[in-house]
């Protein structure tokens, strides 16, 4: 699966309360505090952040409802933000807050990359059938996420580049105020990614010239200092002979 986080500060929180139409009742009142103690949150991460509003004698809160508010709050930052695309994750927390940010999780809704249409060199991605396996270097994949991220419309920053993290059991790389989590739970997650390289496109191709069929190993995938090595199982294709007709 692959997990996004974005945090937007108490301040983009504050201008997206000013974006609202608040309640006739509190048109004259001014915010007052934005409560992002560690106190506020619950276990799940679902419950709703709330805003505290005063006037000369009057104190009043109003509560975000992550399941609408959530999503639009990126959007407030990030005005190109597809949220149609992504949903939260299943089972997990939707959003958490410290003292100066909320960080909303979010996964997509499909993967579904076209091939990038660069031609990567060796160092970068190749299938070998020789080698019986097919590499992807990090830079790679880094590009990979890079490409979903601005295809989401989240605006791109100071990068820190893709690492593997043994303790998360994947791909991490942070952009902006964006951090990407790409573990592989599932054939889902390597086929789309050798889908963007091209990597399916050449090992078809290969196996078609040379008549043989490939099956891709994902699950015993090695993870190097450079890259995923995943290991491919050749098998020639089976004619049929006089006998079978």
């Amino acid at each position: 699966m692959i997990f996004f986080e974005t945090a937007i500060t108490s301040s983009e929180v504050a201008r997206y309360m000013a974006s609202l139409i608040l309640p006739e009742d509190f048109r004259n009142m001014r915010m007052e505090e934005i409560h992002l103690d560690a106190q506020t949150l619950n276990s799940e991460g679902s419950q709703f952040l709330k805003v505290t509003y005063t006037l000369p004698g009057r104190v009043e809160d109003i509560e975000l409802d992550p399941e609408k508010h959530a999503f639009r709050l990126i959007q407030s930052f990030h005005p190109n933000f597809q949220l149609e695309k992504v949903q939260f994750i299943p089972h997990s927390s939707r959003w958490l807050w410290s003292q100066n940010s909320v960080r909303i999780y979010f996964t997509l809704k499909e993967l579904n990359s076209s091939p990038s249409g660069e031609v990567f060199e060796a160092d970068e991605a190749y299938v070998s059938l020789t080698r019986r396996q097919i590499f992807l270097s990090y830079d790679l994949i880094q590009e990979y996420l890079l490409m979903l991220i601005a295809d989401l419309g989240l605006e791109t920053g100071d990068e820190v580049s893709v690492h593997w993290d043994e303790s998360k059991g994947g791909a991490v790389y942070r952009c902006g105020n964006t951090l990407v989590q790409w573990t592989p739970e599932g054939e889902e997650e390597f086929q789309d990614l050798l889908n963007f390289a091209g990597s399916n496109l050449i090992l078809k191709q290969t196996c078609d010239l040379l008549k043989t069929n490939v099956q891709i190993q994902f699950e015993i995938t090695q993870i190097t200092n450079a890259g995923l090595k995943i290991p491919i199982k050749i098998m020639p294709i089976q004619t049929e002979t006089k006998e079978d007709e």
